[in-house]
C-alpha cells in the first residue's frame, strides 16, 4: 500500500480472517502492527481497516472459511492425524514423499 493510504475489506460472517504484515507498519483499528506481525481476527464478520502512515506498507491477507477438520502437525508437515504423520514422514525418509512431477501449468 502506498503511505498515506487506507484498505477495506469486509470478511463475511463465520470466516477465519489473518492479516500479515510484511514489509512498514499499518494501523487496524486502534492497534498498530509492524513487519513479521499477525493479526487474527474474529469469525463474527468484520470490517477489515488498514492504514498506512507516512511509509508505504506490504501485507497479506488471507480469508475463508474453516473446513473443521483435525491437524496433526510436526515441523514441516501438516496432515490430519497422528497416522499420517507417521507415513508421510516414513516417505519423506524414503523418497516418496512426492507424488508426481508438476506439469508446467503447476508452476
Amino acid at each position: 500500500m502506498p503511505s498515506e493510504s487506507e484498505f477495506n475489506y469486509e470478511v463475511n460472517d463465520g470466516y477465519t480472517a489473518l492479516l500479515y504484515v510484511m514489509r512498514g507498519s499499518i494501523l487496524l483499528g486502534e492497534e498498530s502492527a509492524a513487519s513479521g506481525q499477525l493479526a487474527v481476527y474474529s469469525r463474527e464478520g468484520s470490517l477489515i481497516k488498514a492504514i498506512t502512515g507516512s511509509e508505504p506498507a506490504r501485507f497479506l491477507l488471507l480469508a475463508g472459511r474453516p473446513i473443521g477438520e483435525p491437524v496433526a502437525w510436526y515441523g514441516p508437515i501438516v496432515m490430519n492425524t497422528e497416522e499420517e504423520l507417521e507415513k508421510a514422514f516414513s516417505e519423506l525418509s524414503n523418497g516418496t514423499f512426492i507424488k508426481q512431477e508438476p506439469d508446467v501449468d503447476d508452476l
